[in-house]
């Protein structure tokens, strides 16, 4: 039986952040854990240059973007996209090609809302949303099961998240396709949290993002 562990082991050459957005969250949680666990910081950007300005001077962030445009221009870093969701896909469609992105996903406060988690080999898992603990400030939780080795030589990783209320749809995406999926056909990807899902249809493995409809 494969050794899930319930921590994930830390990079050892981390790419760099660039952060877009720099609001509360980014200054009482992001670069909060970034600094402690040792993540080098590419720069910051907010529409509002004062707050940004800010929130760099606040951690020691050595780059404040001037625009977007110059946040988006960056090769070899992940994108942490603290932003609301209405701006995210403007973003996607700047950062280049094959980019790490951290995206918030929203949680709707809907009974039976279920979280919907993807990996790069094209394994869906659906658990309650309400089975995700709520852990101090810092720690990390375990949505899917992949196994260590694997994780750190990214021969999977976890491609994307989504949580599904019972009144939409998720959409699967992968290059310019969608699949669409209701909530009642989410059933065939139940498990419990931390398990390692169910295979999608064929022609769906290399997911790209998770999208919610409806």
């Amino acid at each position: 039986m494969t050794n899930l562990t319930q921590a994930w082991p830390r990079p050892t050459n981390p790419r760099p952040i660039a952060i877009i957005g720099a609001g509360a969250i980014v200054r009482t949680a992001h670069l909060p854990v970034y600094r402690r666990l040792g993540y080098p910081v590419a720069g910051v950007y907010d529409v509002n240059c004062a707050t940004a300005r800010e929130t760099a001077a606040l951690f020691d962030v050595e780059r404040v973007f001037h625009s977007l445009d110059e946040a988006c221009g960056l090769d070899d870093v992940v994108y942490d996209l603290a932003v609301p969701g209405d701006q995210i896909v403007d973003i996607l469609r700047r950062v280049p090609e094959g980019s790490g992105v951290l995206a918030p996903s929203a949680v709707p406060a809907v009974e039976g809302a279920v979280l919907c988690a993807v990996s790069s080999d094209g394994k869906l898992l659906v658990f309650p949303v309400n089975e995700l603990p709520e852990l101090p400030r810092g720690k990390g939780n375990k949505i899917f099961g992949i196994s260590s080795k694997k994780l750190a030589t990214r021969e999977e990783f976890l491609a994307a998240i989504a949580v599904v209320s019972p009144t939409q749809n998720l959409i699967v995406r992968s290059g310019d396709r969608k699949m669409t999926l209701k909530f009642n056909e989410l059933k065939d990807y139940r498990g419990e949290r931390a398990q390692r899902g169910a295979v999608l249809p064929r022609g769906w493995r290399k997911v790209e993002r998770l999208d919610v409809e409806g």
